[in-house]
């Protein structure tokens, strides 16, 4: 059983931080070395997100140890900067079998004692993705998480409040400032969904004479504004390529592209990308049917696309068109590539062009694309040739 942490005399963020850190080390578990930036300026550019909110947290995770430990430093420090009591924190996790389960009992005890609400569920069934729909599935564990955000949190005034903000992070390695900046973004550009962008290193034979560059990972779910895909679906050559110079090379992208190229945020269709900055309101029901995730398998007139693409389409048949992406903000599925010298200057070309120029995205033009690519999901290996791909309405 997991004892409380006991820091009834000293809850500062340091002392819950250094009590969940021996822990988690216990567990084979060790602190996180993450480097994350923070400036004065930083403190106040983000200064009014306190007073905004409240603001709902939620993950999935399975066999994550390696990455929780900054996952759950990020998520403390973002409780207390945004309010240790404006923040909920929901995580469903289930059939891991490393130390995952424990170390969010851990986890738990931290945010108990910091004084932060959350719901963090455990389940020990296995899933057999052989078996179920894959995209269904996935819907179901999001929901999940989800599933709290109609709830309250109680602030300073003893008043409930309903939460505004949604935040879905991956398992990735990310900082603080990166969830304040999208959470920021959305704000500053009046847009429905502010998505980050998400980066693996290159699988290729040229990593042996040095040659390492990243690769955008999200490529099945994010679209650009025209319908079409950030890069190739199918290109043999793709792991030799540099991953910024090839996103949004596609006829009719080049006002993406330069948008892109200067790190400043771009209109897209849709996106996830690791971590999404989404209002609360269409998950609440606060205005009609609340919106879940889904699986279109099987229906009729409808591409099966993943759960995160056809949340897109479902808000963007709401109204909530306005989906951009921040290549400033980056978050990597293994440490060592998010400080990679492309993806640091990608955000240092975004917060340059950012003082130079007008960088608000004037939405009044952006018109939904004629259609969006989709390559449906099949159970069982495939390989997304291009005869697979089809073309879909924007929304219904």
């Amino acid at each position: 059983m997991v004892q409380p942490f006991g820091l009834a005399e000293d809850p500062s963020r340091e002392a819950v931080q250094a009590h969940l850190d021996k822990r988690l080390l216990e567990l084979s578990a060790p602190p996180s070395t993450l480097s994350c930036s923070w400036s004065t300026t930083d403190e106040t550019k983000y200064a009014a997100l306190p007073s905004g909110g409240p603001y709902f947290f939620a993950l999935n995770l399975y066999n994550n140890q390696a990455v929780l430990p900054t996952l759950a430093r990020t998520l403390l420090d973002l409780a207390h900067f945004l309010g240790t009591a404006n923040t909920h924190i929901s995580i469903f996790e289930n059939g891991s079998t490393d130390n995952t389960t424990l170390a969010l009992a851990h986890f738990a005890a931290a945010l108990t004692s910091a004084g932060v609400s959350h719901t963090i569920v455990s389940d020990s069934r296995k899933t057999d993705w052989k078996k179920v729909d894959r995209i269904a599935q996935l819907s179901v564990y999001r929901n999940y998480a989800l599933s709290p955000v109609n709830g309250t949190v109680g602030g300073k005034d003893g008043r409930e409040r309903s939460f505004e903000e949604v935040v879905f992070i991956n398992d990735v390695f990310v900082c603080p400032r990166d969830a304040l900046e999208l959470l920021w973004q959305r704000k500053k550009q009046n847009a429905h969904a502010a998505c980050a962008m998400d980066w693996r290193a290159t699988q290729s034979w040229f990593g042996w004479l040095g040659f390492k560059s990243v690769k955008f990972y999200d490529n099945w779910v994010s679209r650009t504004i025209t319908g079409d895909m950030l890069r190739s679906r199918f290109d043999t050559l793709a792991e030799t390529r540099d991953g910024i110079d090839e996103l949004f090379d596609q006829p009719g992208s080049e006002f993406s592209r330069d948008l892109f190229s200067k790190g400043l945020p771009v209109p897209v269709y849709s996106c996830w990308n690791g971590m999404l900055a989404l209002p609360a309101a269409p998950f609440r029901g606060a205005n009609g049917p609340a919106t879940l995730f889904r699986s279109t398998f099987n229906e009729p007139g409808q591409c099966a696309a993943s759960e995160c693409k056809t949340l897109a389409r479902d808000f963007w048949a709401q109204g909530l068109n306005r989906w951009m992406i921040v290549p400033s903000v980056h978050v990597t599925y293994a440490q060592e590539v998010y400080n990679h010298p492309s993806l640091v200057d990608l955000t240092r070309r975004g917060e340059l062009n950012a003082q130079a120029t007008s960088s608000i995205i004037d939405w009044e033009p952006i018109k939904p694309p004629e259609s969006v690519v989709c390559y449906s999901w099949v159970r069982g290996f495939h390989i997304d040739l291009p005869y697979r791909r089809t073309r879909e309405a924007p929304f219904r």
